[in-house]
This record gives structure tokens, C-alpha cells and sequence, in this order.
């Protein structure tokens, strides 16, 4: 008789699950068919005979996000990183953000704090509530539920805190930049022992430019135990402001746990770029490390070049070092070093500028370009100049100067990235007529590159306006 109610108790469980695997098999087709309304009807029905059935209630809710995500028109929103003079990428655009209405993600709420009514002990649901509160710019809600959905998950450890950071994430990619300032700060007083929320949230300020607080909250990274993993942005956040010797010990903490430790060569670049002799004796102590030379190790590339007997640390050696760039640490040093060793040349210059506009250390990008201003250029490195100098005006909010460099260029090659980026800089600076015009003009051009892409995406929103 035991054995007999094992089984039935093993048969109620396969069935249980097969029950669930179905709904939810069931109605994930539904959705990748677009079929909304035989989702719901079929849920509905579910729901009639039995109305706490956990799995009928969130596929309820996932419905009626993923008709949201569907129905609601994407917010396009144009990055300085779709911008850039740099590349023709337009991979953000590729994905468009979309904000999903409050009032759809309260029903959904709705349902899935039911859920969690029903069985406490489904995380899965509370961070589905997380990044729906995330996609709905529902900051409040989000940082008062962080918490909450912190200490359901304590069990995963502190490898949860990037689940979580994430829904930062989210409130930045619709435009929440004060959300996902706040939403991180939350989660570090969650985690008060880890570096990485606070090297997250030194990234997010430098991406937008804030170096101040990028700086700030770098600093407070590093004051505890960092995680290279983690930390990698933040050291490079050290590398655009200059301050080298902040990230040499950083390193050598982080390798002291490594098989092969990269602060040998980090410790080599540095004094290299300083002119101190000794970084030759840093670099072979890095190479020797390794019993054969391994296939894709950029740092062990770099050194064995550095270290061969063609190496004249010329100008020729520079423009080659560039190609083994592997973080802003690296770059940094080899490009100030070129500064100062070829001072008649423009690249180190312009290299050393666009580091900086990558870095989002417009700032003192412009700085560099203004230093080199009234330097000697042939017409085609001028035109390269105006042009990458524009952009840095463009990305720091300097419109008026960006306009008067942009209206410098006159090769037929650019005109298009210049119109574009003058009829943004009318745009942000109010003038809105004459941003169409110069919109217009490119789409009437029937050029097909990214800047008439953007500049008929810029006149959709602003259509809808």
C-alpha cells in the first residue's frame, strides 16, 4: 500500500508539471505568433475552473507585456554612440527601446503580485516585476521594491547584484538618467561590501559625460577590494582624467590572484611612457611567466614587440603600439608619451583627443584641439580636424562653436555628417526651423548613409511633437 500511494504521489507531480509546461508552452506560441486574443481566451478559460492556478496568472502577465512591447511605438532615442563620426554602427537603433504605458504594467503588477500572494517563494516573478517597473520608467516603484526582491534572492549570493543592476539599466535606456543613478545607489547599499555596484555607477556618470562624479564614485570603488570583472570600465575612467598611479596599484592587487599576473606589463607601459629605462626589465618579467607563447594574448604581442631588437621607439613604433591597445590604461600612456616625444606631429594629438571624446572627458578633449588649432595641417588632416573637433563641441553642448566648425568643412565627402550634426545643434539649441531645414536637405539629397537614417528618424519625432 506504501508504494502504491509513492506512485500516485509521483504521478500528481509529473502531472502538475506537464500541466505547467503546457500553459506556458501553449501561450509562449501564442505570443511568438502574435496571437494576443487566443492567449488570453485560452488563459481565461483556465482561470474560470481554477483562479489561483499560478501559471495561468504570469503567462496572464506576460501577455500583456509582450503586447505592449508590440503596440507601443518604439522611442528611437538617438545616442551619442549612434552619432559618432567614428562609425556607421546603428546597432542601438537596431533594438528600440520601448516604454511600456503605466497603466498597462500596473495590471500586470496586479497579476504578478498575485503570484507572489500565492507562492512567496517565486523570485522568478519579482524580478519579472523589476523589469517591468524598469521598462515602465516606474522609478519609485523599482527602488522600493529593490529591496525586496534583494532579500528573496539572498540564497544566489552576491553574484545577484548583477541581476539587479540591471534594472538600472533599464530606467538609463529610456532616457531616466537620475533613476538609474538612484537605482544603483540603492543596490550598493544592498551590497555595502562590493566594489562593483559603485564602479557601475562611475561608468553610467562618465557615460553621460558627469566625469566629477565619474571620479567620485570611482574613488569609492577602489576603496574597497575591486573586482577586474567588474572594475574595468572604472580604471579606464582613471586613464581619461590622467591619473595613472591610481590604477598601478589596483592592478597589482587583482593579480596577485592570477595564474599569469598582468601587472608586470602594465608596471612596464607605465614606466615606458615615463621614460624610465627599467620597463624593459617589467615587460621580459611578464613574458617569461609563460611556458610557450600563447595564440591571442594582446599584452604578451605588445611586449614581445617592445622588446625586440627592431623596436626604435620612433614614431612609426607608436602608430604599431596603438594596434595592441587593449584598455584606456594602455592607450593613455602610449599616446602621451608620443605627445611629448613628437610634438610637431598632429596624430599623437588627435589620438589623444578622441581618447578623451571616447571617455566622454569632452572637456579636456577640447582642450587638445583647441592647443593644436593654429598647427600647420594639409587639407585633408584640416578637414579630419574640424570635423572630430565639431563632434567634441557637439557632445560637450557647445552647439554655437560646433556650428562654426561643422560650416569649416567643405569637402563634398562630409557635408552630410556636417548638416546633420548643425541641424541637431539648431534643434537642441531651440531653433527648430532651421534644424529642419538642414534635416530636409539631407533627406531631399538621397544620400543613404546613417546621418540620412537619423536625420529622417529626428523628423519622425519631431512629426509627432
Amino acid at each position: 500500500m506504501r508504494n502504491s500511494i509513492v506512485v500516485f504521489l509521483l504521478l500528481i507531480c509529473a502531472s502538475a508539471s506537464a500541466q505547467s509546461d503546457f500553459i506556458i508552452n501553449t501561450v509562449t506560441l501564442c505570443i511568438a505568433e502574435g496571437k494576443y486574443e487566443d492567449a488570453e481566451r485560452f488563459l481565461d478559460s483556465l482561470l474560470r475552473v481554477e483562479p489561483k492556478n499560478i501559471d495561468a496568472l504570469m503567462m496572464k502577465g506576460n501577455v500583456l507585456l509582450n503586447f505592449a512591447i508590440m503596440q507601443t511605438p518604439a522611442q528611437n532615442t538617438i545616442t551619442l554612440e549612434d552619432e559618432t563620426i567614428y562609425s556607421e554602427d546603428l546597432a542601438s537603433l537596431k533594438n528600440p527601446t520601448v516604454l511600456v504605458p503605466r497603466e498597462q504594467a500596473l495590471k500586470i503588477e496586479k497579476l504578478w503580485k498575485l503570484c507572489i500572494d500565492i507562492d512567496s517563494g517565486r523570485l522568478d516573478i519579482r524580478e519579472g516585476l523589476c523589469t517591468v517597473y524598469g521598462m515602465a520608467d516606474m522609478k519609485k516603484e523599482l527602488l522600493d521594491y529593490l529591496p525586496v526582491v534583494a532579500k528573496a534572492g539572498k540564497e544566489k549570493g552576491n553574484d545577484f547584484v548583477y541581476a539587479l543592476m540591471q534594472y538600472a539599466q533599464l530606467l538609463s535606456d529610456r532616457g531616466d538618467k537620475q533613476g538609474a543613478y538612484e537605482a544603483y545607489k540603492t543596490i550598493a547599499s544592498l551590497y555595502p561590501g562590493l566594489s562593483s555596484v559603485w564602479c557601475q555607477l562611475a561608468s553610467a556618470y562618465r557615460d553621460n559625460g558627469d566625469m566629477a562624479n565619474a571620479k567620485l564614485y570611482a574613488d569609492r570603488a577602489f576603496a574597497a577590494p575591486p573586482d577586474m570583472s567588474a572594475c574595468g570600465d572604472a580604471l579606464d575612467i582613471y586613464a581619461v582624467l590622467g591619473e595613472y598611479t591610481k590604477v598601478l596599484p589596483v592592478l597589482k592587487t587583482i593579480s596577485r590572484d592570477s595564474i599569469f599576473p598582468v601587472y608586470p606589463f602594465y608596471d612596464g607601459i607605465y614606466r615606458y611612457a615615463h621614460h624610465d629605462t627599467t620597463w624593459r626589465s617589467k615587460l621580459i618579467e611578464y613574458v617569461r611567466q609563460f611556458p610557450t607563447a600563447p595564440d591571442s594574448d594582446v599584452l604578451y604581442a605588445a611586449s614581445v614587440y617592445m622588446l625586440a631588437p627592431e623596436f626604435k621607439d620612433d614614431y612609426h613604433d607608436f602608430i604599431r603600439l596603438l594596434s595592441f591597445a587593449n584598455s584606456d590604461f594602455y592607450t593613455g600612456l602610449v599616446i602621451d608619451k608620443a605627445v611629448h616625444d613628437h610634438k610637431d606631429s598632429i596624430q599623437p594629438y588627435l589620438e589623444q583627443a578622441k581618447l578623451m571624446v571616447d571617455g566622454h572627458n569632452y572637456a579636456k578633449a577640447n582642450a587638445i584641439y583647441a592647443s593644436i588649432e593654429t598647427k600647420k595641417m594639409d587639407a585633408e588632416l584640416q578637414t579630419v580636424y574640424e570635423m572630430e573637433y565639431a563632434f567634441s563641441l557637439y557632445c560637450a553642448g557647445a552647439y554655437a562653436k560646433a556650428i562654426a566648425k561643422f560650416n569649416k568643412v567643405n569637402d563634398p565627402a562630409f557635408i552630410v555628417i556636417s548638416g546633420y550634426f548643425i541641424g541637431q545643434c539648431y534643434l537642441k539649441s531651440g531653433n527648430r526651423p532651421k534644424a529642419v531645414n538642414y534635416f530636409n536637405g539631407i533627406l531631399n539629397s538621397k544620400d543613404e548613409s546613417k546621418y540620412s537614417y537619423l536625420s529622417k528618424l529626428t523628423m519622425d519625432k519631431l512629426a509627432k511633437k
